[in-house]
């Protein structure tokens, strides 16, 4: 009887290694895997869409100019909504 083909998914701790070994396939879905998240953080705040994206490509910024710092990337999501929470707190002191 046949078997239906596994499908592998990466853990964070995979792509964050081969997003640092500059696999931009990796990058990609690292950014896809967690966008919702953090998408969500600003959203529940009531950002207007386009501060959400704002805030988004802020994050995703100071991931990849931080990558190299995550000691447990299996912990990504806390450092991923942190780093949202702060980014939105930056951006209602710009609105005052």
């Amino acid at each position: 009887m046949p078997t239906a083909p596994s499908t592998f998914v990466p853990t964070a701790t995979d792509l964050v290694q081969r997003c640092l070994h500059g696999d931009a396939g990796a990058w990609r879905a690292l950014v896809e895997r967690y966008a919702r998240l953090v998408r969500s953080v600003p959203a529940r705040q009531g950002f207007s869409p386009a501060e959400v994206d704002d805030i988004g490509q802020e994050v995703f910024l100071a991931l990849a100019q931080n990558l190299h710092t995550i000691e447990d990337a299996e912990r990504l999501p806390g450092w991923l909504v942190t780093t949202t929470r702060r980014a939105c707190w930056r951006t209602s002191a710009r609105r005052r």
